[in-house]
């Protein structure tokens, strides 16, 4: 089989902080608020440390685990949040758009699971500026472990959590091949 092509490289659209209070602050053009009360809102809610980095990645996880289920249901699963909006209208109404939540930066986020769920995986290059070198993680395949692009910054603090890596195995064009249900 031939070697797949390297990702397409793509704006990385990212996740802002809104203060709070929020008074006299505005949404940049072009950002889409994903925080309460909001549409894109996390439906799940830590009740008693909410406030917390392990009550932040505690419900990140859970809406993460949502999106994945939901994408690929597993034997039985049931959409506990059938209103909440579909996989299509993420990519179509957020991809490309800077998200705003009030979750600190650094800290887990949803933000950052629907920036993944609306964006392509993109392929950022290293760079050299001077004295500074920017670099980004990369994302390989948990199975054959072919390049498949940049981290998400989701991954990145899932794994910093000590939480492991993902498996994205269903992102690579030899092993989706090789998984149950798989393209024939």
């Amino acid at each position: 089989m031939p070697a797949a092509a390297p990702p397409t490289c793509t704006h990385k659209p990212v996740r802002l902080q809104r203060p709070t209070p929020a008074a006299g602050w505005t949404i940049p053009d072009g950002a889409a608020y994903a925080g309460p009360r909001s549409r894109w809102r996390n439906p799940y809610v830590a009740a008693s440390h909410a406030n917390t980095t392990a009550g932040r990645a505690t419900v990140t996880l859970a809406f993460h685990e949502f999106l994945r289920d939901r994408h690929k249901p597993p034997p039985g699963w049931t959409n506990p949040i059938p209103d909440y909006p579909d996989d299509d209208t993420i990519r179509a109404e957020l991809g490309g758009r800077n998200l705003v939540c009030t979750c600190p930066i650094g800290e887990p986020c949803h933000v950052l699971v629907l920036l993944a769920a609306a964006n392509p995986r993109g392929c950022t290059p290293n760079r050299r500026e001077g004295t500074v070198t920017t670099f980004t993680v990369q994302r390989c395949c948990n199975g054959c472990g072919q390049q498949l692009g940049d981290a998400t910054e989701w991954e990145t603090v899932h794994a910093s959590l000590g939480l492991g890596a993902f498996d994205v195995r269903d992102e690579c064009p030899t092993c989706a091949l090789q998984l149950p249900g798989g393209a024939e």
